[in-house]
């Protein structure tokens, strides 16, 4: 079965097996590839096969193939806004930013003709509902009074107008036009602003010189998990990193290391700013601290190999 071959592979790959566990994981993946390239070389394939495929490709960091992938897919499946979405996103990884941008308004040419058909069917039904009905009242809503077959299909399409709108600020940003990232983060609705939006907004503030008030509205945001406080976090120390602030960032990142001294990615930002700062006493420190969290995180092995060198 090619779906579920596809679909076996980011399962076997998910988690931090040990090593037996990891290759065995590697053996079940590479059988599974066999099976569904073997399926994808027949005529009249499935696109979302060989979409479940790119995804797989894309955990694997084989971004080229993936986008390979999405490509053919699209052939079949012109109008599928995810597809566009997905390889877009996959551009943007890539640093090419050209790409992405056409990729994307394509995504977004999509949605929007959705919403608007979405948007007619309601003032459709709502105009031939019987006055002072359900559907009549909610003419101004998301239409939830609205009958089945009317509903609108964006209530449960797979891609937000929010997210290829902060997606093409991305594609601006990689191009260096602030301009342009500023032109489309304002068209996110407000409702729909999370902390990605934010952080984009914060960076142009910065690059504009308004430090201050970039630090002010990240640390402002709402943060409800600590997935999303650490996000914050991490913001944080890349704005006073990009403005050259360095002994802030030590000092933000230090005190997250006291709250949370086994965090390995915060150690390892810590050291990686002792050494800019030529603190390499810190920085010896805190890689031997990550030697005894990770005995085999190689990054760590490898940044104090060439440190002691």
């Amino acid at each position: 079965n090619p779906a579920r071959a596809a679909a076996a592979a980011p399962a076997a790959s998910a988690g931090s097996a040990p090593a037996a566990a990891g290759a065995a994981s590697t053996e079940v993946i590479a059988k599974a590839e066999v099976i569904v390239r073997r399926y994808l070389a027949q005529p009249g394939t499935e696109p979302v096969v060989r979409q479940a495929y790119a995804s797989v490709l894309a955990t694997q960091q084989r971004l080229t193939d993936a986008a390979e992938q999405l490509r053919l897919a699209l052939k079949d499946s012109p109008k599928q806004a995810q597809l566009w979405l997905a390889l877009g996103e996959i551009d943007l990884e890539l640093h090419d930013a050209v790409t992405a941008d056409k990729d994307l308004k394509q995504a977004l040419a999509l949605v929007t003709a959705e919403a608007a058909e979405n948007a007619a069917a309601r003032k459709a039904a709502a105009a031939s509902a019987p006055a002072g009905s359900v559907a009549a009242a909610d003419d101004d809503d998301d239409g939830p009074g609205l009958p089945p077959s009317t509903q609108p299909r964006s209530a449960t399409s797979p891609v937000r107008l929010a997210h290829v709108q902060l997606l093409l600020a991305r594609a601006a940003e990689q191009r260096h036009d602030d301009a342009a990232a500023a032109t489309w983060l304002a068209q996110v609705d407000p409702k729909e602003a999370d902390l990605q939006v934010v952080s984009l907004r914060a960076g142009l503030l910065a690059r504009q010189g308004k430090l201050a008030e970039a630090l002010k509205m990240i640390r402002g945001a709402s943060a409800a998990t600590p997935a999303e406080q650490r996000y914050k976090l991490l913001t944080e120390v890349q704005l006073l990193l990009d403005q050259k602030k360095l002994g802030e960032a030590r000092e933000v990142l230090n005190k997250a290391n006291a709250d949370s001294p086994d965090d390995v990615d915060l150690v390892y930002q810590e050291a990686m700013v002792d050494e800019r700062l030529n603190r390499l006493d810190d920085m010896e420190r805190l890689l031997r601290r990550i030697r005894v969290l990770q005995p085999d995180n190689s990054q760590a092995l490898n940044t104090l190999d060439y440190s002691l060198a």
